[in-house]
């Protein structure tokens, strides 16, 4: 769907917002907020066992190959000087250090982005700030109005993924409302709800696709530009005093991307402290900043007012050309840099037409067009250093404190080495970090922290506590009522859901008919005892395969449920248990259809006895397979695991579910096999169901001894070795295997694969 530039909110939306601050209802508006964090330092976990060997032993080879190649160029070893088998090394053995020594602080109100080159960190820092869990070694605290972050706070500040999840088959008032139903306290009425989801409706300019459903690859649905605003508008539900976003505007082109900014710019008007990853925007969106973060191999090289970025590194030599993007000349100049660092044989070149900067020793700043000519005397008589010098000296004292284009003060960054200028200069590696601790904007950023941890920058009561709202620990909503609305969510998608309607229709009735043409009418001659098995066997594997697509289905929701679980939505058992309780009319109702058909056209027996107990076998042996794979799925790391390991898995216990071989033909070392396979109760069952009580016949020349080889199903069954079995028996235990395979589920649901990054 084409997306539409958002118009101001109309008189029923502003009144709705009116509505929305007189009905007492707890939702308030943005608390002034400060974040403030000091001496992070983040290392990635060296890799243990035998990761950890072969890495180390590919360290030492690098380190070996890089002393040869030295000892062949110079003749001796280089001494101190790293390398990049070196840092191998040292990363194998250490660990990587990804952050090294951050401070910060972000005022109320302010729209904060951070930028820099792939692999600078941004993501990492933004993850850190956010409190979301990480798997590396964390040092340094994180502060909110100078006092540490508690339980609540996740559920109070924001965070947008760089990827929507959100589920397809919904809509956007559909999606917005489930948030407010579950992130709002229970004291909000419906009506109140209902208004806050429409007032952001309003101010996301989201009018026009409020009925329309998200859409995925597949379903045609909203623009990426609305699905962006649709997950920003699900966390502002609570009006979070603090507002993550990582990269909002990757995958959006230049239009969609500047109209989220603007949003964005919007909300940080209002009071929401504001904090982006962004890659390379355009100019105009740039402007819309309000301090940027610039960062360069896990360090800041810059975090200040981002209209002053660029004369913060012409100080240092770096001089922006005209009509070229801020943003694309210090992405530049920060990447350009680091490949200097790096020491490589082969450098990335950049010619002189595509670079967005010039280099120069000394920059010269001129006021008029008479300061651009460079002949006069004094340039004449070879004093251009000198002259060059005093000239710029001047500039500096004229435009220290000079103001942008909205009348703001603009700070200038005095006092700068001049070495880190003749390094720019000569193209060599420049110590952006340690110039940044040198510069005015480092020396502000300390001041406001000292201010803010001594807590003389307090602003509010706490500013991000819910006490107000909900005890510490809990949930906004209580256990039943998030089942409730998990239930209605997924009963939705369930119907809305063409893999789990017309394609499983469909799937069901064209296998049982296949089955039913088969095994048209078995009979009871002595060819119909195979065939009978047969359809059997077939029968009960066809349920077991039907249910793979439980997994696709499980991974495809599992990132939005680490999403929301993390946000403070709801707790693992509210979903585990809404899932269970929506997916069970579909474990029966196919099942039964199945057997409606299938059972008939073969010919089993016609008893109503036999019947219930062969669609109770069914029931439950397709319920006991998908809940196999619902804890395999839940069990995998991803879905190719879980693709690899859930067929060799069902195979194993086909081969000794009684068909291929005979009980008591299994190997004595395979025999725990048989008794974990769930294939084999569930066809013990059918067997025994469908023999008992037969008698068979047979032409004359089959007769042996003038008697049947086969004359009941008793025979059979004694063959079998299946004589013994207890129908009800084999039931309670496919039923025991259920609760304890969604059991083992729930536990990895709980514990293995939480959003860490």
């Amino acid at each position: 769907m084409t997306d539409v530039k958002p118009k101001a909110s109309p008189a029923g939306g502003q009144e709705r917002r009116r509505l929305m601050d007189s009905t007492g209802s707890g939702v308030s508006r943005a608390t002034p907020t400060t974040l403030a964090w000091s001496n992070i330092h983040y290392t990635i976990k060296p890799p243990r066992g035998i990761a950890g060997y072969f890495a180390r032993r590919s360290a030492r080879k690098a380190q070996a190959q890089k002393y040869l190649l030295d000892e062949e160029e110079s003749g001796s070893s280089q001494q101190g000087k790293r390398s990049d088998a070196d840092m191998e090394m040292e990363h194998a053995t250490h660990g990587k250090p990804i952050l090294k020594d951050l401070n910060g602080v972000v005022l109320p109100g302010q729209l904060v982005a951070i930028m820099g080159s792939s692999g600078a960190g941004k993501t990492t820092l933004l993850d850190i700030l956010a409190g979301r869990e990480k798997t590396g070694i964390l040092t340094g605290t994180v502060t909110i109005n100078g006092k540490p972050r508690d339980a609540d706070f996740n559920r109070l500040a924001g965070y947008v993924t760089q990827d929507d999840c959100l589920l397809p088959l919904m809509t956007v008032f559909e999606t917005l409302m489930f948030y407010a139903n579950l992130k709002l306290p229970s004291h909000v009425t419906h009506r109140q709800r209902v208004d806050k989801v429409n007032a952001l409706i309003d101010d996301l300019g989201l009018e026009k696709v409020r009925n329309a459903r998200i859409g995925s690859q597949f379903d045609r649905g909203i623009s990426g530009g609305e699905k962006k605003r649709v997950s920003i508008g699900c966390e502002l539900i609570t009006d979070p005093s603090i507002l993550f976003l990582d990269e909002p505007t990757t995958g959006l082109d230049s239009y969609n991307s500047l109209t989220v900014m603007e949003k964005l710019h919007t909300l940080a008007r209002r009071g929401h402290s504001i904090i982006c990853t962004i890659h390379q925007p355009r100019s105009s969106i740039f402007s819309q900043f309000d301090q940027l973060m610039l960062m360069s191999q896990g360090s800041i090289v810059y975090y200040g007012p981002a209209a002053q970025a660029a004369t913060h590194l012409s100080d240092l030599g770096f001089h922006i050309k005209p009509y070229v993007n801020p943003a694309d000349f210090l992405l530049d100049v920060v990447i350009e840099n680091e490949d200097r660092g790096q020491n490589k044989t082969e450098r990335r070149e950049i010619s002189e037409a595509a670079r967005s900067y010039s280099v120069t020793p000394h920059p010269v700043r001129r006021r008029n067009k008479q300061k651009d000519k460079r002949s006069s005397k004094k340039y004449k008589d070879g004093n251009i250093e000198e002259e060059e010098e005093k000239e710029r000296n001047h500039d500096d004292d004229a435009t220290s404190l000079s103001e942008d284009d909205e009348g703001r003060p603009k700070m200038r960054s005095l006092g700068m080495s001049k070495d880190y200028q003749r390094a720019a200069a000569s193209h060599q590696y420049v110590d952006l970090a340690a110039a940044y601790t040198e510069s005015v904007h480092y020396q502000k950023q300390q001041n406001l922290l000292k201010e803010v941890n001594d807590g003389s920058r307090n602003a509010g009561d706490g500013g991000f506590s819910l006490s107000a709202w909900l005890k510490k620990g809990t949930f906004a909503r209580s256990w039943p009522f998030q089942v409730y609305y998990l239930s209605i969510r997924g009963a939705k998608n369930i119907v809305r859901n063409p893999m789990t309607t017309y394609v499983a229709w469909f799937q069901t009735c064209f296998m049982a008919l296949l089955v039913g043409s088969i095994y048209w009418d078995l009979g009871l001659g002595q060819r119909s005892i195979q065939d009978r098995l047969g359809a059997l066997f077939f029968i009960i594997t066809n349920q077991a395969f039907s249910n793979f697509g439980i997994i696709n289905a499980f991974m495809a929701g599992r990132p939005n449920f680490n999403r929301e679980r993390e946000g403070g939505c709801y707790s693992t058992s509210a979903y585990f248990f809404s899932k269970n309780l929506t997916e069970l009319p579909v474990s029966v109702i196919f099942p039964t259809t199945f057997v409606c058909i299938s059972y008939f056209m073969c010919g089993f027996q016609l008893e109503i006895q036999q019947f219930f107990i062969f669609w109770c076998d069914l029931v439950t042996f397709s319920t006991t397979a998908g809940s196999l794979l619902l804890f395999l799925g839940a069990a995998s790391p991803n879905l190719v695991v879980a693709s690899i390991i859930a067929p060799i898995t069902t195979v194993l216990f086909l081969l000794f579910g009684g068909f291929y071989v005979n009980s008591a033909s299994i190997p004595v070392y395979y025999i725990w096999i048989k008794y974990i396979s769930f294939f084999k109760y569930g066809y013990e069952i059918v067997v025994k169901n469908e023999l008992e009580g037969l008698k068979f016949t047979c032409s004359e020349s089959q007769r042996i001894g003038g008697r049947c080889p086969v004359q009941t199903g008793e025979q059979e069954l004694e063959m079998m070795d299946m004589q013994d079995v207890q129908i009800w028996t084999n039931i309670f235990i496919l039923c025991g295997m259920i609760v304890a395979y969604r059991f083992l589920a729930y536990i990895c649901l709980r514990f293995l694969y939480k959003e860490k990054r």
